[in-house]
């Protein structure tokens, strides 16, 4: 049996009562403005529907810390692959070999615009970076844990009334998926961004969720504020989705597996660069353990390289999911880097987290639902 799923900026608008629901919520390092919930033009996506916690009373399926997934033999293992799937990212960078035993340090600059906040320092010189602060400060957060998955649609509803819930819904065809978010992304962009990652391919098709950053409001800078290229989205999207009705897979993981990231610098800005992630295939035969399908892992990085380049990626489908997809993995990265080997800059990185103010917070939804 296929499983159906598989798994601030704010521009040009006014915030209004009709478009946002405001939740207080801690957060860790970073201080983060009232929680905002997108409005969504659901005749953009109509047969994807995020589920919010006022909906259905849920609130226990906020925490997801699982043990950290590390290497091929833990990413790919039955029971990360029937109890986590959805987004892992937990590669470590490495200096590239000119910079190796380079004194490297980081800080927040809250006067400098916001995407460039981040400044860092490489044995005393100064190198740009571009990452907004509601990227910037979540992705931090989430490296300075232990647990490397990110989300995941295979919880479980918690009470009676979630099971009537997801009963009644299925009387008219709808299927829920009940979301973890890790704890340091749960309300972020970064968080919601990666439930759409997860989300892409459901059915092997992604020709709903490709457009579903365009039927939300407001528009991020950094996000959605820069328009979907539709018919480049749409060929990208029929290709895939080809692909995957020729071969026999059951779910996959969004993963940055074997990345190898190496940061460095060009000129006077700072880069990260790896194979991006991509996701990874598996079936189940006849109630065995989850088996990789490395046939078809592979043949989709060539059909998407195919549609565009090995640069561009799976940006060629939506730019503002995969870039940030890419951008969290990439910084993940290095960030893990500086914690275990610069561990006292690291610490005083992260108090320098304290100067960031009212970063933006967008609700992540308890549940999605697809038509």
């Amino acid at each position: 049996m296929r499983i159906l799923w598989r798994s601030c900026i704010i521009s040009g608008f006014t915030l209004t009562a009709s478009l946002l629901i405001v939740i207080s919520i801690a957060f860790a390092a970073g201080h983060f403005a009232s929680v905002i919930r997108f409005a969504q033009d659901r005749t953009l996506a109509p047969r994807d529907v995020p589920i919010y916690g006022n909906e259905v009373s849920r609130v226990a399926g906020a925490a997801f810390l699982v043990a950290r997934r590390v290497g091929q033999s833990d990413v790919y293992a039955d029971q990360t692959v029937r109890t986590i799937g959805g987004v892992i990212y937990q590669e470590t960078a490495r200096p590239a070999q000119r910079l190796s035993g380079s004194q490297i340090d980081l800080a927040y600059n809250p006067s400098l615009p916001d995407g460039s906040r981040l400044e860092v320092r490489i044995d005393g010189k100064t190198f740009k970076t571009k990452l907004f602060d509601w990227a910037l400060v979540p992705i931090s957060n989430f490296a300075n844990s232990p647990n490397t998955a990110v989300v995941s649609l295979l919880a479980r509803p918690q009470s009676p009334a979630e099971r009537s819930f997801e009963r009644t819904r299925a009387l008219t065809g709808k299927a829920i998926f009940w979301i973890q978010v890790h704890p340091d992304l749960k309300n972020t962009l970064v968080g919601f961004n990666a439930l759409l990652t997860d989300a892409m391919l459901l059915q092997g098709n992604p020709g709903s969720t490709r457009k579903f950053t365009e039927s939300l409001t407001p528009k991020i800078v950094g996000w959605n504020a820069s328009r979907l290229d539709d018919a480049k989205s749409l060929t990208a999207s029929q290709g895939l989705s080809s692909l995957l009705s020729t071969r026999v897979w059951h779910t996959y993981i969004f993963n940055d597996l074997n990345s190898d990231y190496v940061f460095s610098t060009e000129g006077d800005t700072f880069v990260i660069k790896g194979a991006l992630p991509t996701y990874h295939f598996f079936r189940f035969d006849d109630g065995a353990l989850a088996r990789p399908v490395p046939t078809l892992t592979n043949a989709l990085r060539v059909r998407v390289e195919s549609l565009g380049s090995k640069e561009e990626g799976l940006r060629i489908l939506n730019q503002a999911v995969y870039d940030t997809s890419y951008n969290t993995a990439e910084w993940a990265a290095f960030f893990r880097y500086m914690k275990a080997n610069h561990h006292p800059k690291w610490a005083a990185y992260l108090a320098s987290l304290d100067r960031a103010a009212n970063v933006l917070a967008v609700e992540t939804p308890v549940a999605w639902q697809r038509r």
